[in-house]
């Protein structure tokens, strides 16, 4: 035999669902700031410095360039 409609275990039912998705967000958050963005600028880092030393080179380039044409 099933039992009738509870709107009170609906809404409790409903309630411990958006209590576990915010603990979720929480604990996705946490391991964000504390785990991956390091590690993500760990990577990152020797990358920007790579595109930095590249750029500068490219434009030192252009520099002399522009100076012997000019």
């Amino acid at each position: 035999v099933e039992e009738g409609w509870k709107p009170g275990r609906v809404v409790r039912d409903a309630v411990r669902a958006l209590v576990n998705t915010l603990q979720g967000l929480g604990n996705a958050l946490i391991w964000f700031l504390l785990y991956l963005l390091p590690v993500l600028l760990l990577i990152a880092l020797p990358i920007a410095v790579v595109v930095w030393v590249i750029r500068r080179r490219r434009r030192r380039r252009r520099e002399k360039g522009a100076d012997r044409s000019g």
